[in-house]
């Protein structure tokens, strides 16, 4: 740890998701000869499980947490979270005295309250904004946040540049980071036969990859290819949807009750469509779908909120055809449309559509990600981007 400088990461939860991941690739990815990184997180788990094999110093502060992201704040539980993030400012306070960084690096747009701390104690902060703020929901709240966020961080750094255009401002110029792809470190040796319990011959494969989540539209890809898509040989692949959800215990109880009640629920209408349908297949989650992707026609998504479609990125960078919801970010991450088959956000009817007349662009669109697919494999090239990454710290300090 001589002469390096110590950069401590915070990060405010114990599992891994997307920017758990990222995370952890900046962690790979730091130059370890200059700086020394050490990471806080609120417990242990997951997460911290995979950053102790990369023998990297995990600290735990367990009153952390985050603002709470575009909701009102006169009700309980945003008021709870409230009190519970600036209360927690003393513990932060201690952690970041102890470690003594050079640099405190925030990976997600809601852990700004602590940027008073390390403004307060004179260390240097970035801030990494991964989140989409709606230009037409809580402005006010939006203002009170980006104000804090320019007047203590640093260095902003966002993962794309829909997202800096969001936050920065002439005077503090993001610096985009995309989530790096790296297809060939994720493939795997994928056996649909053991999956489906029969050889996909011959038969169209379609994948989902957004698990039981509402806001990436697990219920409308699911219903819109059960209703609409007819073909007896074709298949859904489900991506982290379980083989059985889960109805048991109290909350199973309340949600059977208010099903008979005819309160229709996500879940069970997830759960009505698989049960009618067997050509939608459910498969338990794995990150290293290289080959599973490379298995299939195309990849329907369905975002409900404009969000960083990294997914979509992914596919595309595998030349793989992608339906996906036009957002800023869409179009950033498909070469402004040309290398996805996009609809307009949260119009069902044009989604079923675009499905059900996928003979007319598919074709068409596989010939243009033969060609064009690189421009997005540059964008998100692992060299690229953790370069930018440490030549960022390096200016910083």
């Amino acid at each position: 740890m001589a002469n390096k400088k110590i950069i401590l990461f915070v990060h405010q939860v114990a599992e891994i998701g997307g920017a758990s991941y990222c995370m952890l690739n900046l962690l790979k990815a730091i130059d370890k000869g200059q700086f020394c990184p050490v990471v806080v997180l609120p417990k242990a788990g997951p997460l911290s499980n995979e950053i102790s094999k990369l023998k990297i110093q995990v600290e735990f502060c367990k009153s952390l947490c985050i603002y709470p992201y575009n909701r009102s704040l006169i009700s309980y539980g945003a008021w709870r979270e409230l009190i519970n993030v600036y209360t927690s400012l003393n513990d932060f306070e201690h952690i970041v005295k102890k470690i003594k960084p050079d640099v405190v690096y925030f990976n997600n747009m809601f852990l700004f309250p602590y940027l008073s701390v390390t403004n307060r104690l004179n260390v240097k902060s970035v801030i990494h904004i991964r989140e989409h703020w709606p230009k037409n929901q809580r402005q006010t709240q939006f203002r009170y946040i980006r104000n804090k966020i320019l007047k203590y961080a640093d260095k902003i750094v966002a993962i794309n540049k829909t997202s800096g255009a969001m936050i920065g401002d002439e005077s503090h110029v993001p610096v985009i980071i995309y989530d790096w792809i790296d297809m060939e470190s994720r493939r795997q040796d994928i056996d649909l036969i053991k999956i489906m319990g029969y050889a996909p011959d011959n038969m169209r494969l379609y994948i989902f990859t957004g698990g039981l989540q509402r806001i990436k539209g697990t219920y409308e890809v699911l219903k819109a290819f059960s209703e609409n898509v007819k073909d007896p040989n074709s298949r859904l692949l489900a991506l982290g949807i379980p083989q059985n959800i889960d109805m048991k215990g109290v909350k199973g109880f309340l949600k059977k009750l208010l099903n008979k009640l005819r309160i229709s629920l996500f879940l069970f209408k997830v759960k009505e469509i698989l049960d009618n349908d067997d050509r939608i297949i459910p498969i338990t989650p794995n990150y290293n779908i290289t080959n599973l992707l490379e298995q299939c026609y195309c990849c329907l998504s369905y975002y409900k909120v404009p969000h960083a479609n990294l997914a979509m990125a992914e596919c595309i960078t595998l030349k793989l055809p992608v339906l996906a919801a036009s957002t800023a970010e869409a179009l950033e991450y498909s070469d402004n449309g040309r290398l996805a088959c996009l609809f307009p956000l949260n119009n069902y009817q044009a989604f079923v559509n675009k499905l059900c007349n996928i003979e007319s662009w598919h074709k068409e669109l596989c010939k243009v990600l033969q060609s064009d697919s690189y421009k997005i494999k540059e964008l998100f090239d692992k060299t690229r981007n953790s370069d930018n990454f440490n030549t960022m710290l390096r200016q910083l300090i």
